[in-house]
């Protein structure tokens, strides 16, 4: 596959390979396309909830607000032992 960026993206993508930011192109692009990866199941997993909503499956705002606050307890238990 040939890589035909537009003049554009190909000149922010050498800047960034310059900078030190990407070894070169391929891991520029690679990184791109990573995001673009996560961008779509991101998409696809807000529509799936959307849909959800429409039909009325929806959990109370307390619930999502209790799961926030045993889950933060966790991760603050797991970095700080003890406490």
């Amino acid at each position: 596959m040939a890589n035909e960026l537009s003049p554009e993206n190909a000149q922010y993508i050498q800047a960034a390979i310059a900078s030190g930011a990407y070894r070169d192109e391929r891991q520029a692009l690679d990184e791109a396309v990573a995001l673009l990866k996560t961008r779509d199941a991101l998409r696809s997993d807000v529509n799936a909830g959307i849909a959800q909503a429409e039909q009325g499956q929806l959990v109370p705002a307390e619930a999502v607000f209790k799961r926030l606050e045993q889950r933060a307890h966790e991760i603050e238990s797991a970095i700080r032992p003890g406490k």
